[in-house]
């Protein structure tokens, strides 16, 4: 197959060093583009040398980066992405995939090579009713991204974004502290917000030295890695968030299109995953907090009605006076541990269902407590009379909470 040509460096701005190996460049290389010099494919060679699959393995990363798009477009109800470290301009850019289902989809590119800017502002077109956008940036600066007046314009921090961080994390470095990077980033997303990432990994390589000669031929090139596990990425990138499911997995396990042709693992050596900012948790100016406020002064409420109604019960119905106390333990009990368990998620932050309290909210050690203290309290002769008349509907498996 002819390889693809570079392009006339006489048409490129002075700050771009062709002489230097890139892994934006390296990428599009590996899919087959042309807007790569000597020393990028250079790389990419030695690369495909000791780990033929490492093409296959770029193949795959960019179609989970569909799916994760179209997900987020069309089922997250996502219409705004911020995509660092978005690489070169491709078959199935991002504000193509996401106009393709919301024409009114806006979506705002990074990346540190000035060769995308170049490109980026040529081919990335969008849609009348969308926006679309690019500045040059590096994901090391976040703050600098997060401030930049191009994004502040095109992106409304108010509502959810997508954030995208696909196959760069594993150029950040420990020293480049990749947890302040992310933390930093996901603090500015309100509420409701996705975060899309993919990590690169050795876990599923076969042969010891593998890894190491990938890793050596991109240092070769000048281009360093940082070989993370499944946990470590997941650690880093979605800690404190909701994984939407199949969570952490590799990245052509995760909702693959029906009847598609996957790769071993081996072949890909890339995780990846999809995580929600979960309602509660500060950032972005979110209105999720006084919600959960609102459901949390709802529990104490609880609290205090059922206080006041198992006396009234008791004084009303003589009959009920042998039962008083185990009635009242049965309903005050649980929420209580729900009133604290809704402390924790105001001042903790809480899950992207708050609505489902008898689930979410509730730890499975609460939950515990709440089953044994209800089974002693209701193992009475009237326990299926009170049930099915409904003078207690707080119930704590959910159904009627």
């Amino acid at each position: 197959m002819q390889k693809p040509t570079a392009p006339d460096n006489a048409d490129l701005p002075p700050t771009i060093d062709t002489t230097k190996a890139h892994p934006a460049r390296i990428y599009d290389y590996m899919l087959g583009g042309k807007d790569n010099f000597a020393a990028d494919r250079e790389t990419a060679e030695r690369a495909l040398a000791v780990w033929p699959s490492v093409r296959t393995s770029v193949r795959e990363n960019r179609a989970f980066l569909g799916r994760a798009v179209r997900f987020l477009a069309a089922e997250a109800g996502i219409d705004q992405f911020l995509d660092i470290g978005s690489g070169l301009p491709n078959v199935g850019n991002v504000h193509e995939v996401a106009q393709a289902i919301n024409p009114a989809a806006r979506v705002v590119y990074a990346d540190n090579d000035p060769i995308v800017h170049v490109h980026a502002r040529a081919l990335l077109t969008s849609l009348p009713g969308g926006r679309c956008a690019y500045i040059q940036a590096d994901l090391r600066e976040p703050d600098k991204i997060l401030s930049d007046p191009v994004v502040r314009a095109t992106l409304d921090f108010s509502r959810p974004v997508g954030l995208l961080v696909v196959a760069v994390l594993h150029f950040i470095h420990d020293a480049d502290k990749p947890q302040r990077i992310i933390s930093t980033l996901v603090d500015a997303l309100p509420s409701g917000s996705y975060v899309v990432a993919s990590h690169g990994t050795s876990e599923y390589m076969r042969g010891e030295q593998t890894a190491s000669n990938v890793a050596g031929a991109y240092q070769q090139g000048g281009v360093g890695l940082a070989d993370r596990d499944g946990s470590e990425f997941a650690d880093l990138a979605f800690s404190g968030l909701e994984l939407v499911p199949p969570g952490v997995v590799v990245t052509t396990e995760w909702r693959p299109d029906v009847d598609s042709f996957r790769p071993a693992p081996w072949e890909v050596s890339t995780n990846a995953g999809v995580a929600r900012k979960r309602l509660g948790r500060a950032g972005g100016g979110s209105a999720a907090m006084p919600g959960a406020l609102v459901l949390l002064v709802a529990r104490a409420v609880g609290v205090v009605e059922l206080a006041c109604l198992g006396p009234f019960l008791v004084a009303v119905q003589p009959a009920f006076q042998p039962l008083g106390p185990a009635l009242l333990l049965r309903g005050l009990v649980p929420r209580v541990l729900l009133l604290v368990q809704g402390r924790k998620l105001l001042f903790q932050g809480g899950v992207a269902r708050p609505w489902r309290i008898g689930h979410d909210w509730f730890s499975s050690r609460s939950r515990r407590v709440a089953a044994a203290v209800s089974l002693a309290c209701s193992a009475t002769p009237s326990r299926q009379c009170l049930h099915g008349h409904g003078y207690f509907p707080w119930h704590v498996n959910g159904n009627s909470m």
